[in-house]
């Protein structure tokens, strides 16, 4: 009998310490995710160097990065929120995409020359 009280006692014991430890572990991990996508012209080439910033709209912290020779960007280790995007880059217009959030899909930001007229 007092076997079967210590076996329980103990089995109580760990199984409390488990719950104590387990949430303080759970709670230290974070979710990031990033924003990626790539810079084209209208024929559909490829804009290296283009300026990518991209903006926390809730905490206005901001990250720039440069596009790669295949256009190609990607901003990493964002959490979770909104975000407003800005592309530019000499002789072409802006491309501006707000309200973009993270984790959905690829932003790929189309550019025209800058003297480019749609119309």
């Amino acid at each position: 009998m007092i076997t079967r009280i210590c076996k329980a006692l103990a089995c109580g014991l760990g199984a409390a310490l488990f719950a104590l430890i387990l949430p303080s572990t759970a709670h230290s991990q974070a979710v990031y995710g990033s924003i990626y996508g790539s810079v084209t012209d209208n024929t559909g080439a490829a804009i290296p160097n283009a300026t990518v910033t991209v903006t926390d709209t809730a905490k206005g912290t901001v990250v720039t990065v440069q596009s790669n020779d295949s256009g190609a960007y990607s901003v990493e280790h964002l959490i979770p929120d909104t975000y407003d995007i800005k592309v530019s880059l000499a002789g072409f217009q802006n491309y501006e995409a707000k309200g973009i959030q993270h984790w959905i899909e690829p932003v790929d930001a189309f550019m025209h020359c800058a003297n480019h007229l749609d119309g």
